[in-house]
């Protein structure tokens, strides 16, 4: 009997960045997964890594993007870091937030581990879970307790949505921002 490699968050991290490779993404299992652990994108030359705190994931994988992870290399680039990592805080995917409102935002048992192994290797935490982050307020209030333990820096969002105060998403913000510090 074959057992399964030991999962290190924090290894899997580095061998992605140490690569070179221009994507990377873990998911819980290769074929129709439901959680998507962690997603990384080389910008630039470099290791500085900028971490994305986002809501939802989608099936945006090792190689394809989809808008929002399009937008995020935009803005780490222009930020000048060469590593985008993005958690969310749920791992479960659901292309649309509300469908993760409406599941009540599962996590899996890796969750946690890798928020904490991308957060400690980040130089800055971006956080743009939008303002349906008002609607889970535990499992944002988890992403932020597990962030805030393993990352001593100031946590930033690009801008702030008016009615609710939740980092705004950066899929439909203008290019020109940049991150401003997020004090929820």
């Amino acid at each position: 009997m074959t057992l399964p490699p030991l999962i290190n968050p924090g290894r899997e991290i580095d061998s992605f960045i140490a690569s070179g490779a221009p994507g990377w993404a873990r998911f819980d299992k290769p074929t129709q997964p439901q959680y998507r652990h962690i997603l990384g994108r080389r910008v630039s030359a470099g290791n500085s890594v900028a971490v994305w705190g986002m809501l939802n994931p989608s099936i945006a994988g090792a190689v394809k993007n989809d808008p929002t992870v399009t937008r995020v290399i935009g803005f780490t680039r222009d930020m000048g870091k060469a590593i985008a990592l993005v958690v969310n805080v749920s791992d479960y995917i659901a292309t649309q937030s509300t469908d993760l409102v409406d599941v009540g935002a599962p996590v899996s048992t890796l969750w946690a581990p890798f928020i904490m192994a991308a957060v400690k290797r980040a130089d800055i935490v971006i956080c743009g879970w939008g303002a349906n982050g008002r609607k889970l307020p535990a499992r944002v209030d988890a992403f932020l307790h597990v962030v805030r333990t393993h990352f001593a820096g100031p946590l930033h969002c690009l801008r702030i949505t008016e009615k609710t105060n939740q980092p705004e998403h950066p899929l439909m913000l203008p290019a020109a921002l940049r991150p401003v510090v997020y004090a929820p």
